[in-house]
């Protein structure tokens, strides 16, 4: 991902490889804009979300609790793509996680 930032930067004679900054704690939105969306520059954003309440449907080692997902929105049609003949469709989300847990 590096290489493909460096060799995709609208100025490479100005840059060389590095790595991305990583933003922790508060930002004022002004100081965001100027720092890194009015000038272009990536980074990353660490502790978003962590009191959304979306961490109880990922397990202790941050993989998706597909179980949890489907006791809270199992009615839910979810876009599913078949892996073995690439064809689209939609599902409710409890079938989709039965055939995680079946594949897993």
């Amino acid at each position: 991902a590096m290489a493909r930032y460096a060799a995709e930067d609208a100025a490479p004679a100005r840059r060389t490889l590095r790595s991305i900054p990583r933003v922790r704690g508060i930002i004022s939105e002004k100081a965001f804009r100027e720092r890194f969306m009015d000038a272009n520059e990536p980074c990353v954003v660490e502790g978003v979300g962590i009191d959304w309440g979306l961490r109880r449907f990922v397990d202790a080692a941050g993989a998706p609790d597909v179980a949890a997902l489907a006791r809270a929105f199992g009615d839910a049609d979810v876009p599913v793509v078949d892996a073995s003949t690439k064809k689209a469709t939609t599902m409710p989300l409890r079938r989709f996680a039965e055939i995680w847990t079946e594949s897993m």
